[in-house]
């Protein structure tokens, strides 16, 4: 499974401003990149390896930003958008089965990973 705490927390620690507000600016720009290059895998991945790498993504966003609560915060500045990087796609190619149908193009997120069954959570 890809590890996207390194690239979360080295977006997080090059903010301008680190604060609570800017954390969460860049923790959806990221989910917004995060969830265009799950959309554009070549093959696609299964609806579980998607709902998989969603809860790694989400798991290492919980991580940053509990780390970053420690940390004092930064003068408040607006978040410049520059720190993530625009391609999540590299994290997301491993071996995959098929996807069983197509018929998934709903776009839905998957839930918080307490809320999935521990029968469904390898």
């Amino acid at each position: 499974m890809a590890d996207y705490y390194p690239i979360l927390a080295r977006a997080v620690s090059g903010l301008a401003t680190n604060n609570a507000r800017a954390r969460q600016e860049l923790y959806e720009h990221a989910r917004t990149v995060f969830i265009a290059q799950l959309r554009r895998q070549d093959p696609q991945l299964s609806a579980l390896e998607s709902i998989r790498h969603s809860i790694a993504f989400e798991t290492a966003i919980l991580r940053v930003e509990a780390e970053s609560q420690s940390m004092p915060e930064t003068q408040p500045e607006r978040f410049a958008g520059n720190n993530i990087p625009d391609d999540f796609a590299s994290l997301l190619r491993e071996p995959t089965l098929p996807a069983p149908d197509s018929n998934n193009s709903l776009g839905v997120c998957p839930p918080p990973s307490h809320l999935i069954p521990k029968k469904f959570i390898k």
